[in-house]
């Protein structure tokens, strides 16, 4: 009987890390600038993978480096603007 509970733990355990590595697979690193309507950069702008607390502020050159995963839903916000989403995919 142990034997039989040890060996399944051990594929679940192996099942667990093969979809960690597939999800890691799977990421994009977003790179930009954010600009206003003249564009001008809008420094500490937020960029939020929504639903986490995964995110990024804008540099006072507006640019943001964001690492998520592939179709995830991205935020973009700043005081005095309406937030923006977009859905996170590798280009090219």
């Amino acid at each position: 009987m142990r034997k039989s509970l040890s060996k399944k733990l051990a594929i679940l355990a192996l099942s667990l890390f093969a979809g960690v590595s597939l999800f890691a697979q799977q990421r994009v690193t977003l790179t930009g600038k954010v600009v206003d309507d003249f564009d001008e950069p809008l420094i500490g702008a937020g960029i939020v993978q929504q639903g986490t607390n995964n995110g990024a502020i804008s540099d006072l050159d507006g640019n943001y480096t964001l690492s998520v995963p592939q179709g995830t839903v991205v935020e973009f916000s700043c005081v005095g603007f309406v937030t923006q989403t977009v859905i996170a995919n590798e280009s090219g």
